[in-house]
């Protein structure tokens, strides 16, 4: 990738720059997000809800290992991009190199201790007889395949810091067609059940980063690089896991809310609620993936203006991506409200299942336009190098107000209070970020007159 191509973060219009690095990743995610939907189609229509409670039950164990890999690729992509803006190429190719092995050592020693320990970790997230088998044949294909998935996901990352959104929207595009066509081929035709269903997800996620791996091995000059980049060196690694940490930290805390949520279903909706809960979790990575897009595409932008001192087009930037993702976010609560039993028939012909799915979906999703503000605000932190406020506000929904609001409001509305727990959570959580964004806007058009634009 020429440096002529990476420069032009620092002096393009923003909004053609948003649009060019993030409708690629947008397109990606709505074909990932499809992907998980049709998943569950399959598993639902083909193997039964106590499959898709199944796959609930191993889901908080899967975010984990994704949430090492979110930590050390967004950790790595940002401080790439803020070296290229700072003009400070050596460094650049040192995060790379170090990013490639601290996702090898760290997420290969999670893989490995959490396949030795899958059933008593299965046990803890609310596994139980025919639920227990289901979620531990998906996840001991499934988890060993994430150490291909860890470089997937980072050089898809850095692939876009470097300003080529195209590459890596093929290759989740390869990745999730194929995994539907594996997924019919397993499910439907071979009968594998929840096996072919996680065998799909892994060979396709090998082919698809085998189709990232012979691009860079052609074209990218920053990625493929020398021995001594892949040594780590202590201020990078700091660098990288203080940047990314608030991405691991949020994946986390959704497990120990997954955790949580799977229990308190668990007793008040029993395999039901968990089946439930399963439905809800695929219909939200399809609202919400549109807007992970977004920030993908935002944060190579904010990094690298921020790095070169560019604090006008950094708060541009930031703006202009809070309008995309509450666009994509009022659709996508729209089409809950207005279609919810059609949403929900569509994974089951269960009537109880589509009753209870869709009162449930109408009340989760009825203030999704505004946590546009949540999501692309705490990811914002990142770009401008403030690891502690975007720990802070990674994790402020889930710890500070979801898992106290699902503990208690069950309690008094029965499985109903589950449900509640999203859109109270969503608001408050909306209201914090939201002021401590002014403050960072503010500072930052301070700036602006201290610093003069390069």
């Amino acid at each position: 990738m020429s440096s002529m191509k990476t420069d032009r973060l620092g002096t393009e219009k923003i909004t053609t720059l948003l649009k060019e690095l993030s409708l690629p990743a947008i397109a990606g995610m709505i074909i990932n997000a499809t992907y998980n939907v049709v998943d569950g189609i399959f598993i639902g229509r083909g193997v039964g809800k106590e499959a898709l409670a199944g796959i609930t039950v191993a889901f908080p164990v899967i975010m984990i290992s994704f949430a090492i890999i979110i930590m050390i690729t967004t950790g790595g992509s940002a401080m790439f991009s803020i070296y290229l803006g700072k003009r400070d190429e050596d460094k650049a190719k040192t995060c790379v190199g170090n990013s490639y092995t601290l996702t090898a050592l760290i997420l290969g020693l999670f893989i490995l201790g959490a396949s030795l320990f899958r059933f008593p970790i299965l046990q803890a997230f609310g596994g139980r007889g025919e639920v227990l088998g289901y979620a531990n044949d998906y996840m001991r294909i499934v988890l060993p395949f994430h150490f291909v998935l860890g470089f997937q996901v980072l050089w898809e990352h850095l692939t876009r810091a470097e300003g080529n959104a195209r590459i890596p929207m093929r290759s989740i595009m390869i990745s999730s067609i194929l995994n539907i066509f594996l997924d019919y081929l397993f499910i439907m035709v071979f009968s594998w059940g929840v096996v072919g269903a996680a065998w799909a997800t892994g060979l396709a996620q090998l082919v698809g980063t085998s189709y990232l791996a012979l691009y860079l091995l052609r074209y990218s000059k920053r990625q493929v690089v020398e021995r001594r980049h892949w040594r780590l060196n202590p201020t990078i690694v700091r660098e990288i896991l203080g940047v990314g940490f608030s991405s691991f930290a949020r994946q986390v805390t959704f497990s120990v809310q997954a955790l949580i949520l799977n229990n308190v279903a668990l007793a008040y909706g029993g395999d039901l609620g968990l089946a439930v809960l399963g439905v809800l979790s695929r219909i939200f990575n399809f609202l919400v993936l549109p807007v992970f897009g977004v920030i993908q595409g935002m944060q190579p932008i904010m990094s690298f203006n921020f790095g070169a001192g560019l604090y006008k087009r950094t708060r541009q930037t930031l703006g202009y991506s809070i309008l995309g993702a509450t666009g994509f976010l009022t659709l996508g609560c729209i089409v809950s409200q207005l279609f919810s039993v059609q949403v929900l028939s569509i994974f089951s012909q269960d009537p109880e299942l589509i009753a209870v799915g869709a009162r449930a979906l109408r009340i989760t999703t009825m203030l999704f336009p505004i946590i546009s503000i949540q999501m692309v605000g705490s990811a914002s932190f990142q770009s401008l190098k403030k690891p502690i406020l975007a720990l802070v506000f990674s994790v402020i929904r889930q710890v500070l107000l979801f898992i106290p609001l699902v503990a208690v409001l069950p309690l008094f509305l029965g499985l109903d209070g589950i449900w509640w727990t999203y859109p109270i959570a969503d608001l408050v959580a909306m209201l914090a970020t939201g002021v401590v964004l002014m403050a960072q806007m503010k500072k930052l058009r301070m700036d602006e007159v201290k610093i003069p634009a390069l």
